[in-house]
């Protein structure tokens, strides 16, 4: 008894909310098919919000986090601090070039990436390139 009481308050609060909806919206103008169209844009629309919020949100919030807490830009902002303490009078883009030279210099990439593994790795570009500076500079000197 207390049960189908229960479900028939839910029943009755859930026919409300859709009166309340029809009323707000003004679809109770209109035909029983238009109406039908009208809800399954709306369900469409809202299903499309859910899925691109699952798919995307997560990762570009993941991209936000992580360019914001990246290794190498707290690096470069300690240093950055330091240099400013340093030497006021240079401007600031000397200060981000030296700062770059300096996190260029002491990370690995140069040791990994250097132009001898580039040639290992892909002759046929390196000779295109190297046809096409002197293509170049054959062009220069006529």
């Amino acid at each position: 008894m207390l049960s189908s009481l229960s479900n028939n308050k839910f029943i009755n609060y859930i026919k409300w909310l859709y009166l309340q909806y029809l009323l707000n919206t003004a679809l109770y103008m209109l035909e029983p098919f238009e109406i039908r169209m009208f809800n399954s844009t709306v369900v469409l629309v809202l299903i499309t919000w859910v899925i691109s919020a699952y798919v995307f949100l997560p990762s570009q919030i993941m991209r936000i986090y992580q360019t914001f807490t990246n290794e190498t830009i707290r690096k470069m902002s300690d240093s950055s601090a330091q240099v400013r303490t340093e030497d006021s009078n240079q401007s600031n883009i000397e200060d981000l070039l030296r700062q770059l030279h300096g996190q260029i210099k002491s990370s690995d990439w140069l040791e990994v990436n250097n132009s001898s593994k580039l040639e290992n790795e892909n002759p046929e570009l390196i000779k295109a390139w190297k046809d096409a500076i002197n293509a170049e500079n054959s062009n220069e000197k006529n």
